[in-house]
């Protein structure tokens, strides 16, 4: 009995069958771009980031030149949980950092997200303004809060798998449609075989 499979016999098999795998590579394929052409667009997204250096104040007078600083206006993660909560703002601490904050916005709008991050720095600059008043008056030395570098504008859209799944119907429907005109004519192979 012979068990060997020739692959010039599955070839001619493929080349018998290729209007058939033809049609339904292109009818599943056609099917899958339908289908993505209904689903929704991603929309554009903007992420408006902006980072702020908070202050300090000297520990100690004008006079008494000592640089040992209080660390901190607002401790930063105290400010990042004000923020969060008060705000439509996400507040961020750095690793490892206590006296920076990043304020970022997302939004479709480049201007809204961008007047978000303008609200929360106004909001931490004010806030501190008055601190640094009181303690410029007691004659402390004050480092003030401030912006480093402009509002950064960063496109987070994410990027649609549409084509992805378009490729994925056509590289399976081609395998399997080929996979089944194998199967069968092996099939038929057989059942002649037995008579």
């Amino acid at each position: 009995m012979n068990d060997k499979i020739e692959l010039s016999v599955l070839w001619q098999a493929i080349l018998h069958a290729k209007y058939i795998i033809l049609s339904i590579v292109i009818g599943l394929t056609l099917v899958s771009w339908i289908y993505v052409l209904q689903l929704h667009p991603n929309p554009v997204l903007y992420k408006a980031q902006a980072t702020i250096s908070i202050g300090r104040i000297l520990n100690g007078h004008k006079a008494d030149e000592t640089l040992n600083y209080m660390n901190l206006f607002d401790v930063s993660r105290d400010l990042k949980i004000l923020i969060n909560s008060t705000m439509d703002l996400r507040a961020d601490v750095p690793t490892r950092s206590q006296s920076i904050i990043q304020l970022s916005y997302v939004d479709e709008n480049v201007n809204i997200a961008k007047q978000k991050v303008k609200e929360g720095i106004e909001f931490i600059l004010t806030r501190h303004q008055v601190i640094e008043d009181l303690y410029t008056k007691e004659l402390y030395k004050v480092q003030k809060s401030e912006v480093v570098g402009d509002i950064k504008i960063i496109d987070v859209t994410k990027k649609s798998k549409k084509l992805l799944l378009v490729v994925t119907v056509f590289l399976m429907s081609l395998f399997l449609s080929m996979f089944s005109v194998i199967y069968f004519t092996f099939l038929r192979s057989e059942r002649t075989k037995s008579f």
